[in-house]
């Protein structure tokens, strides 16, 4: 399998994961066994150093052992209403009104759409009928 440049990847370009590679070590690490990169520590194409961050991209998620029981969990909860034959999905008018209340939420964090909260990626949070909001501003439609 031929490796691609990470910086011409939808994650470089996006720049959804600038806090991590600019200051995680073992982050960098996995690039460089995944993507075509000059060594470790590689300049960021776009000029991005810890210190030019913005503070949106400072902000703090929770731990990717928290965020993966978080996902694990909420795909627990969409196979059990699966099996049952309950709704998995809301309304595009439901979905809406979810993706309006992150929105106007300290927790939200608008560049890459995910709650600080919980870490989730919202476009698929607000979708779930067996979700809610871990701030507790909307609630599972179960």
């Amino acid at each position: 399998m031929t490796k691609e440049s990470y910086f011409e990847t939808t994650h470089c370009e996006s720049r959804l994961n600038c806090k991590a590679c600019r200051t995680n070590q073992q982050f960098r690490k996995q690039l460089t066994e995944h993507f075509i990169l000059p060594d470790i520590d590689f300049n960021c194409p776009f000029g991005i150093t810890v210190f030019n961050l913005t503070e949106k991209e400072k902000v703090e998620l929770p731990s990717m052992r928290e965020q993966f029981k978080n996902l694990s969990s909420a795909a627990g909860r969409a196979a059990t209403a699966a099996v049952k034959g309950e709704k998995l999905k809301v309304s595009k008018e439901i979905y809406d009104g979810r993706i309006a209340i992150c929105k106007a939420c300290d927790k939200f964090i608008e560049d890459s759409l995910r709650c600080q909260a919980c870490g989730c990626q919202l476009k698929f949070k607000a979708i779930l009928a067996t979700e809610s909001c871990p701030e507790g501003k909307w609630s599972c439609q179960q």
